[in-house]
């Protein structure tokens, strides 16, 4: 048996949980180091309006389905996925015949809350993020001219607008 610091004999009970420990703490280190690396991968379909998300299963060979629906203001093509899956479900013979459905859900409430519209709150950040889209959109709007300004000026204003579809003007 090995000695303790102040010099007492320590047991192989106490030297195992501190392993443990040891190797608990080690695990612990590494999940909150790959973690936001992790998290910070961009999904495909997370945050798309679900006519983009079922565009690009679509383009993949798969089919969309809709499993779940939070809200009901928008059209459905409006409506934000929020999680998803892939089909993982067996037959009768063993055979995963459904491994080309994009189980996805939906959030169809509004970006942005208002009164007597259910949707985002500002304090949230998707919320704040809408607010600050409609602040940008409203100043494109008094002054679509700004758009013109240069190839890259006018090339920003277009995604812009048609990602936010906020933009009352052709460009």
């Amino acid at each position: 048996m090995g000695r303790l610091r102040d010099g007492r004999r320590g047991s192989a009970a106490v030297k195992v949980m501190l392993s443990a420990l040891s190797v608990v703490a080690a695990a612990a280190v590494m999940l909150v180091g790959l973690g936001p690396g992790m998290a910070a991968a961009a999904d495909p379909l997370v945050g798309k309006k679900y006519s983009d998300a079922a565009s690009w299963v679509n383009g993949r060979g798969g089919t969309p389905v809709v499993t779940t629906v939070a809200g009901s203001q928008l059209a459905l093509d409006d409506c934000v996925v929020t999680s998803w899956s892939r089909g993982g479900f067996l037959n009768s013979s063993g055979k995963n015949d459904r491994r080309r459905e994009y189980y996805l859900h939906l959030n169809c409430n509004n970006t942005l809350a208002s009164p007597g519209h259910p949707g985002n709150s500002l304090m949230t950040p998707e919320g704040a993020k809408r607010k600050a889209q409609e602040r940008t959109a409203a100043r494109l709007n008094e002054r679509p001219e700004q758009c013109q300004r240069s190839e890259s000026m006018l090339e920003s204003c277009r995604r812009f607008c048609n990602n936010t579809g906020l933009c009352k003007f052709e460009l």
